[in-house]
């Protein structure tokens, strides 16, 4: 999973982004952060066991445009994994820091007092929904929208 924010993400302050990862079989998963400073990445495991809240550390104080989510490395684990809830957290725990207070990486404007369509949402490709696959030979991740 790639996403190119249109707010990079500062790690002066608070050096750790949080997610919720669902998968039904353990996952390794790595979390790297591009275009701005030098490459930061770091490595985390998923055991399998459903919803998990997973907390990446980046050991940086750049800040960056580009996050990159590889799910399984170099591994053909088939299934199926979903991600939520992905914000920018202190070390320990805690809430936002180099983005607006309140936000998240993912945003979708007023959504209480606006119309959904048009009005400050951020939508994904294909309404949300996508297909991601670890079968790619040479160990990456190949993202996949299925036809509209």
């Amino acid at each position: 999973m790639n996403l190119n924010l249109d707010t990079p993400v500062d790690f002066s302050t608070d050096k750790s982004i949080k997610m919720k990862v669902y998968a039904t079989e353990a996952r390794s998963l790595k979390l790297k952060f591009e275009t701005g400073g030098p490459a930061v990445e770091n490595d985390q495991a998923h055991t399998g066991s459903g919803w998990e809240e997973i907390t990446f550390t980046i050991g940086s104080s750049d800040s960056f445009s580009n996050l990159i989510l590889f799910v399984d490395g170099g591994s053909n684990t088939v299934g199926t994994f979903y991600v939520d809830d992905i914000e920018q957290v202190a070390s320990g725990g805690g809430g936002g820091g180099g983005l607006p207070a309140g936000s998240e990486l993912i945003t979708n404007g007023d959504f209480e007092t606006t119309p959904i369509v048009g009005n400050g949402w951020l939508f994904f490709p294909n309404g949300g929904t996508v297909e991601l696959s670890t079968a790619v030979n040479n160990g990456c991740l190949l993202y996949t929208s299925p036809s509209p």
